[in-house]
């Protein structure tokens, strides 16, 4: 553990935030999502980015930085999509 770099510390703290992130937006997506549009895909999203940040502490993997951003990119963009279907045209 002593031998991490602050960069490892920091993925390890963006995994703990998107757990609760995660958590939050799956026991409250349902209703605050307007219009009955509610999808828990971009919750279960966030689990998998954490889980793949507690993942790549523990083991170190080459580029494991960009996968980690890569998959909170994707749930970002899953919740963008869902609250645009939402917005009066």
């Amino acid at each position: 553990m002593k031998n991490k770099s602050l960069g490892s510390w920091l993925c390890l703290v963006a995994a703990i935030l998107a757990l609760v992130t995660a958590v939050v937006f799956l026991n409250t997506q349902a209703e605050a999502a307007p219009l009955g549009h509610a999808d828990s895909a971009p919750g279960f999203v966030l689990l998998l980015g954490a889980a793949a940040g507690l993942i790549f502490f523990l083991i170190p993997v080459r580029f494991a930085p960009l996968i980690e951003v890569l998959i909170y990119s994707t749930a970002l963009r899953m919740v963008v999509v869902q609250l645009y279907v939402n917005f009066p045209k």
